[in-house]
């Protein structure tokens, strides 16, 4: 009997209405590398109905965040089974500068500016969450790294540089799940691991995000492909540089790098073929190497094959018998002349970053923000087979923003 009665004075309850109003609680976290403490003021929770019997209780709850954001909340649950419940809530005009001793932890980055609004739905039946989440965050702004080897390595500064729209927010949703009965699931570091998933993505997929920011397309801000011996831009390959001064002019904090992809190798190859057949047909038709060349003459030099057999016959008379059993290409550097074609090509791959610094100038890119440079050949993917200008974005460490 006493069993029963201590059951029904625990389980059994009811009030008209519930108030607790002007209520201060201060949240202290001691686990991080430093103290986190907020404030909560003006707390209000109340409800209409409280009864064990109903079907449903609603709980209302509103607070101001750390004298700054406001917090409202409307939780729903079941009297009869407290593993399932309903919660919703809204942050509004919350500091993120506020959270900066929880993202120096987690991330290793310090927040120096901005406004999040915060928004959540969610669902516990029999201790499973499903959560919906909307994330807005305006005018962030990110401080410099600081020394964590603990945390996560995200390039934060990079990844919401890369998020923010036209506007210079970022709006993410974040949807959460998980079993609450797991005691190693905490709820925080789950939102955290998420965010860190999302801004992991974002760096390693920026050229989609800003391709949908700025309306562009994704393969005009990867890279600007030409040919070997190319000694010129074309209009069409200059638009992609254009395109860049866009994304510049409309993301504040990056920079970006040319980087010229080129094997020099192939190209030399390439440079002293071309010599070698064009003095070919320069002899063949009896024309001065000092002759200009038409369009007509480049293009049946250009049909010239180093395989074509009057040619490898010209070739091996200029060079002798004891050279006739190398292979054809070997001949070719040969005759032109290996320190020729290596400095050619070498110059050709400096007047195209010549080019390239000329015309940010003209168009009005800031150069401390545009660096241009040849990649060395063992930092070239071996996939990249032909020549680009590859395209790359990254971020520099700054002071915060006066305001």
């Amino acid at each position: 009997g006493k069993r029963i009665c201590e059951s029904y004075d625990r389980n059994s309850y009811k009030g008209d209405s519930f108030l607790i109003a002007g209520d201060k609680r201060v949240y202290k976290d001691y686990t991080l590398l430093e103290t986190f403490s907020y404030h909560l003021t003006d707390l209000k929770i109340s409800s209409n109905s409280l009864n064990s019997q109903a079907k449903e209780v609603e709980i209302n709850s509103t607070a101001s965040l750390n004298y700054s954001g406001t917090f409202e909340a409307l939780l729903s649950y079941d009297p009869k089974n407290y593993k399932d419940m309903d919660l919703v809530y809204s942050i509004s005009g919350m500091r993120i500068s506020d959270m900066s001793p929880q993202s120096n932890f987690y991330v290793a980055y310090p927040f120096w500016n901005g406004v999040v609004d915060f928004k959540s739905s969610n669902t516990i039946r029999n201790m499973i969450l499903d959560s919906k989440n909307k994330l807005l965050i305006q005018k962030i702004e990110v401080g410099d790294k600081i020394d964590n080897k603990d945390a996560m390595d995200v390039p934060l500064k990079l990844a919401v540089a890369l998020l923010k729209d036209l506007k210079g927010n970022i709006d993410l949703e974040i949807p959460v799940s998980g079993n609450l009965n797991d005691p190693e699931y905490k709820i925080g570091k789950v939102i955290w691991q998420i965010i860190s998933n999302i801004l992991l993505k974002a760096v390693t997929s920026p050229y989609r995000l800003i391709a949908n920011a700025l309306s562009v397309d994704e393969e005009d801000i990867k890279q600007i492909n030409f040919n070997y011996l190319d000694t010129a831009f074309t209009a069409k390959q200059l638009k992609n540089v254009d395109i860049l001064k866009k994304v510049l002019d409309h993301k504040p904090e990056l920079n970006v790098q040319l980087a010229q992809y080129t094997n020099t190798e192939k190209e030399q190859e390439r440079f002293a073929s071309w010599e070698c057949r064009k003095q070919y047909y320069f002899e063949k038709q009896n024309l001065m190497i000092s002759d200009s060349l038409s369009e007509k003459a480049i293009e049946e030099i250009n049909a010239i094959t180093i395989r074509d057999s009057l040619f490898v016959s010209w070739l091996d008379l200029k060079l002798g018998p004891q050279d006739i059993y190398i292979p054809i290409q070997q001949k070719i550097l040969k005759y032109i002349g290996e320190e020729k074609s290596r400095v050619t090509v070498q110059n050709m791959i400096k007047h195209r970053n010549f080019l390239l610094q000329d015309y940010i100038q003209k168009i009005g890119i800031d150069s401390t923000r545009c660096t241009i440079f040849t990649e060395e050949p063992e930092k070239i993917p071996a996939s990249e087979a032909l020549p680009k200008i590859h395209i790359s974005f990254g971020v520099g460490e700054t002071a915060p923003a006066k305001k």
